[in-house]
């Protein structure tokens, strides 16, 4: 595929992480779909080398971990007392111990507000999630287990969901996740057909149809 092809191949992942990331965010108050988009966009980078080039898809395994530790600093500053890096590791596993204990203790919804260290263990956990369907869909180029995992993680969002339920997220993976498919056949091609692209929009739009249907027959929680 060529490099367009390669862009809107990424930009469809990048749809879909984003979509997951503001049904995250409805888990908890205040909302951090800002801080989720941010993380959804920089764990779809950190797992894309593979997909500029194929050879270089261990260069993910290097950004991704990379790309933890930074949002992990970013939500859990480290005191100027701890100085060794061992000692900055062992401070960023209480917080998440910490964090954790608290996320399966409460009730939803989640306050951020009053325990920074649950909101270190959702934007970390979202990032994990995302990270590993970004290697696996971009770099290692399976767009179906790919779209199992976010799917799951969305699940989560629309299980653990208090507030009223939405149309437009269920339609916005149906919409990306079919192009994404669609595009995927075509990743090695250099040129892909014409008839190749047409058939990729024909199935995305009748997939969008389809679920809005289903959507508008059914109540929204059951769709």
């Amino acid at each position: 595929m060529n490099g367009g092809g390669r862009l809107r191949y990424f930009a469809c992942f990048v749809g879909l992480a984003v979509t997951t990331a503001f049904e995250i965010a409805r888990i908890g108050m205040p909302s951090i779909a800002g801080l989720l988009t941010t993380t959804a966009v920089v764990a779809s980078l950190a797992g894309a080398p593979g997909l500029i080039r194929r050879r270089a898809w261990p260069v993910a395994l290097v950004l991704l971990p990379l790309g933890a530790y930074l949002l992990a600093l970013g939500q859990a500053p480290i005191p100027a007392t701890v100085s060794a890096a061992d000692g900055r590791v062992g401070f960023l596993l209480d917080q998440l111990q910490a964090g954790a204990g608290n996320f399966l203790g409460e009730g939803f919804p989640l306050d951020f507000a009053a325990a920074s260290h649950v909101q270190l263990v959702v934007v970390l956990g979202f990032y994990a999630t995302i990270g590993i369907a970004a290697f696996v869909t971009l770099s290692l180029r399976r767009a179906l287990p790919g779209l199992v995992i976010i799917l799951a993680a969305l699940g989560f969002g629309f299980t653990t969901d208090h507030a009223t339920r939405v149309v437009w997220a269920p339609l916005a993976f149906i919409f990306f996740g079919s192009l994404l498919l669609a595009l995927s056949r075509t990743l090695d091609q250099d040129r892909p057909r014409v008839a190749s692209t047409l058939l990729s929009a024909v199935t995305t739009v009748i997939a969008a149809i389809v679920a809005l249907v289903l959507l508008a027959a059914t109540p929204v929680g059951a769709g």
